[in-house]
């Protein structure tokens, strides 16, 4: 399980470092949406079953709730690879 927890975040680097804090990824991931997506394409197994859970979503400030789309369609196209992934928006 993967817990991705945005509360108190209120700075764009930070909403990055927090994605690539709970998935762990090394300290040179840069800060981007592409960085990610170069993270995560095949971090898992294909038969890997994984959860992440993203929390406090509705408490980030406006302009990074308007970036979670991307997020989600980074999880989305990660599913060709890794059927059994699932990710859940607790708040």
């Amino acid at each position: 399980k993967v817990l991705i927890d945005f509360t108190g975040c209120k700075y764009y680097l930070e909403f990055f470092r927090r994605i690539i804090d709970a998935f762990d990824f090394p300290f040179s991931c840069a800060e981007n949406w592409s960085a990610i997506w170069d993270c995560l394409d095949y971090y898992y197994e294909e038969d890997e079953e994984v959860l992440i859970q993203i929390m406090a979503v509705n408490k980030l400030p406006k302009a990074f709730r308007e970036r979670m789309p991307i997020f989600i369609n980074i999880l989305e196209d990660l599913k060709e690879n890794t059927p059994k992934l699932r990710y859940e928006i607790l708040s």
